[in-house]
């Protein structure tokens, strides 16, 4: 069984993320799909476009359809 944490050092060097903010990154849930080639909703939503300041804030974004 897959590991459920990702520390931001081992993320994909293409995600745009600092590797020295925080420890630990959202982990992908790709399904099929190659874990290298994903990006999760969440890290967008919280560090990227900076619509909230915590995971549980994105998530209840995301949950409630805000994003589009």
């Amino acid at each position: 069984m897959p590991s459920r944490h990702l520390r931001r050092y081992q993320a994909p060097e293409w995600w745009p993320i600092s590797t020295k903010e925080a420890v630990w990154v959202v982990r992908p849930s790709p399904g099929p799909h190659p874990l290298a080639k994903s990006l999760p909703l969440a890290l967008l939503v919280r560090d990227v476009l900076r619509y909230t300041k915590t995971l549980r804030e994105a998530r209840y974004v995301i949950g409630k359809g805000g994003v589009d």
